[in-house]
This record gives C-alpha cells, sequence and structure tokens, in this order.
C-alpha cells in the first residue's frame, strides 16, 4: 500500500508528496531496483510535467500519474490517454481519475492523470489550464519512447472542467479563421517540452460545458448560485 503522505517514485526510490485523497491509492513495485511491474494497474509514475512562472510572476508546478499496460499483453508502442479531472476548473486534483486507470490500462492504454493550474480568487490563472493540459500532451511525446507510448495514437478524456478542456484539446490545433487561430496561439507552446506536438487523436468529454455561455445561464437558472464565481474566476469575466 501506499504510504500516507505520498507513493515511492520507481525511478528515483524517493517519496513523492501528492494531495490528501491520492494516499488511498494502492501502488505496488516489484525488484530491488524498484523496476516497473510488468501487472497492468499496478504502477503510478508521479512525474512533474510541467513548471514555469504564471501572468503574475509565481512559479507554478504541475504533475502527473502515469500507469503502464502489461507488456506481456500489450508490447507496444501503446495508445496513450490523457485523463483530466473535474472541479469547476478551481478545485480537486489527478486522483479523481484514478477509477479509470485500470479499466485503460487493461485494454492496453497508457493511462496518465494531470493536474492543471487551477482558477483562483486572487489572480487571473486562464489560459493556464489549457497550456498545462497542452504541455501534458507534449510531455507524452517527448517521453513516448521511454514509456512505450505511441505518439500518434493519444486521446484526452476529461470530466466535467476537464471535459472542457479534453474537447477544446480537440479543436486548437489549427484553425483557417484569422481571429480563432490568434486564439489558438496564445494556447499552443507554453511551458516546456517545445517542438512537439499538442494535438490530440481522440476526445472523450464527460458533462463537460462546452458552450461557455448557454452552460452559464442554465447553471445560474438551474443549478448552482456559485456558478456566475465559477466563471468569473475561470474566464474575468461571465461569458
Amino acid at each position: 500500500p501506499a504510504p500516507a503522505e505520498g507513493v515511492i517514485d520507481p525511478a528515483t526510490g524517493s517519496l513523492e508528496f501528492i494531495p490528501g485523497i491520492s494516499s488511498h491509492y494502492t501502488a505496488e513495485f516489484v525488484g530491488a531496483d524498484k523496476s516497473l511491474t510488468d501487472k497492468s494497474g499496478d504502477v503510478i509514475v508521479l512525474r512533474e510535467y510541467c513548471s514555469g512562472i504564471d501572468s503574475v510572476g509565481m512559479n507554478y508546478s504541475q504533475q502527473l500519474d502515469l500507469q503502464l499496460p502489461d507488456e506481456t499483453l500489450f508490447p507496444g508502442p501503446n495508445p496513450a490517454v490523457l485523463l483530466i479531472h473535474p472541479g469547476s476548473w478551481k478545485t480537486r486534483d489527478y486522483s479523481d481519475m484514478y477509477r479509470y486507470m485500470p479499466a485503460a490500462t487493461d485494454r492496453g492504454y497508457v493511462a496518465v492523470s494531470i493536474n492543471y493550474r487551477l482558477s483562483e480568487e486572487d489572480k487571473m490563472v486562464w489560459p493556464g489550464h489549457i497550456q498545462d493540459a497542452k504541455c501534458a500532451v507534449r510531455w507524452l511525446r517527448e517521453n513516448a519512447a521511454t514509456y512505450n507510448i505511441d505518439p500518434n495514437a493519444i486521446a484526452a478524456i476529461g470530466h466535467s472542467a476537464g471535459g472542457h478542456l479534453a474537447a477544446l484539446l480537440g479543436v486548437t490545433d489549427a484553425s483557417t479563421d484569422p481571429t480563432k487561430q490568434s486564439l489558438i496561439d496564445g494556447f499552443k507552446n507554453k511551458g516546456n517540452h517545445l517542438g512537439y506536438e499538442d494535438n490530440v487523436q481522440a476526445v472523450v468529454t464527460i458533462a463537460g460545458p462546452h458552450h461557455l455561455e448557454s452552460s452559464y445561464h442554465e447553471g445560474a437558472v438551474d443549478y448552482l448560485p456559485s456558478t456566475s464565481d465559477t466563471y468569473t474566476l475561470l474566464l474575468g469575466e461571465l461569458p
């Protein structure tokens, strides 16, 4: 079982801190050198994938957790799924998507669950959320050989706010509309692993808001009195 305060990184043997809910996940490592086990669903590899200085001059560092399929069943290179967590763009972490990882690795996918910068009361974060997601895609391509990933077969799966970010990954590759392309350019090539493509080959979005204006009005009327706060924190203004 993973120790209460973190998991053992098999690459370094060191104890890495992860948020509290993540500590309930069980990881297992095999061999004196803490090498990756060949059992599906047994491995978490905690990695920093993106870091930098945000718009207000603060340092940030984002991490991902990675699970590998059984290499004896899936010699690869294997497709990868990038899992993006829910939380109204302002809460939660990558452990929310752990529930999907064993089902992915059992089917031969490399499963990767990411953190991303979250909306905050006192500073404007957007578009840091999608910039981080794109940085994670580039990280996967840069490290494709290390983790036996097919760089031409990467999907994004997101839940709620993560679904919105997954959808954005699917529609911000390129545009023939100059105005839209200028927005896309603001999302791309920010952070690390520059020189690698940030496009994905498939998107699955679970309960994601895809048209923020209508999603805001529906939410404000029917669901959450805090909807305006959520969108104001995300965008700096109401959609």
